[in-house]
């Protein structure tokens, strides 16, 4: 939809929200350790090498749709080099 006023595509939260969703799911994947490690005490930090082989993804209603929108644009942009977007596509 096109604002009359500026021209611009309109804000969609459920899209911003997927986009947000997508790049935290890669991070979770590229940067296991440090995104694991910054929420755990200091004794039980992960190693540099921790890494998960797969993630498991439970949501509901608007979340739903988020996670939804998430993988689908991670199948159109070809973003599947992770394990849960893997599993997902070939479903």
């Amino acid at each position: 939809m096109t604002s009359f006023f500026t021209g611009m595509m309109d804000f969609d939260p459920t899209v911003a929200g997927a986009s947000i969703f997508l790049e935290f799911l890669e991070s979770l994947f590229i940067n296991t350790a440090d995104i694991i490690n910054s929420a755990l005490p200091a004794v039980a930090h992960r190693s540099q090498e921790f890494k998960y082989s797969e993630v498991v993804i439970a949501a509901h209603s608007l979340g739903a749709v988020i996670t939804r929108w998430a993988l689908m644009m991670a199948f159109e942009q070809g973003r599947l080099a992770y394990p849960i977007l893997m599993r997902w596509s070939a479903a």
